[in-house]
């Protein structure tokens, strides 16, 4: 009886022992799931992860200060039109191995929205600040077109014969940035530039983003 009592209480012991290490086992598991959760649904927002993440090398005014069309860009205009030309330029100043350094960006999960670095801080890029940007690209286009004609003194409208007025009339047209084409060029600039600079935050597990 007594044996019998004894194997039955070993028996016991053991099972309580089993059981409490499942115990401290789920316990630690259920620890490091809370931590990834609470990881995972931390919030931050934009501007917020962008701060503490991108390092610009310059405010976004100094940087659109910097664009200088060359006369290759030009030539890209003649060559191509405004918009797809407007786009190379500002492609040209943003070279991708310097991507972490830009002072604009985009992010994939939010459509046709950019991000700027002005005022010593991120901030959502208002639609005249794109204007603004396409019109002084514009406005440099026209100095390097007075260069151009220049080195082309042969194709100026004044000095040149009717076929030859009629070239430089179609290679001024390529940088006239008119009323109402404006918001069609604007568009595809913007399109173009918005599918070059994302940023895709399914990359960035460890947060929820807030917009």
């Amino acid at each position: 009886m007594n044996n019998t009592l004894e194997t039955l209480v070993c028996r016991l012991q053991r099972s309580v022992e089993q059981l409490t290490k499942r115990v401290e086992k789920l316990e630690d598991e259920n620890t490091i799931l809370k931590k990834w959760i609470s990881r995972e649904k931390k919030k931050v927002s934009i501007q917020q992860w962008l701060a503490d993440n991108w390092k610009p090398s310059t405010a976004y005014t100094t940087w659109q200060k910097d664009i200088k069309p060359s006369q290759k860009d030009l030539e890209n205009v003649f060559k191509h039109g405004f918009s797809t030309g407007s786009y190379y330029i500002i492609q040209r100043h943003l070279p991708l191995e310097q991507y972490q350094s830009f002072p604009i960006v985009s992010f994939k999960q939010r459509g046709m929205v950019f991000y700027i670095y002005h005022e010593n801080k991120w901030q959502v890029m208002a639609k005249a600040k794109l204007d603004e940007l396409i019109k002084d690209i514009n406005a440099k286009l026209f100095d390097s077109f007075r260069v151009w004609e220049k080195a082309n003194p042969e194709i100026t409208f004044s000095s040149a014969d009717e076929a030859t007025r009629i070239l430089w009339q179609k290679k001024l047209n390529k940088i006239l940035l008119l009323p109402e084409k404006k918001d069609a060029i604007i568009k595809k600039i913007r399109n173009r530039l918005f599918q070059y600079l994302q940023i895709d935050l399914k990359n960035v597990t460890e947060y929820k983003f807030s917009f």
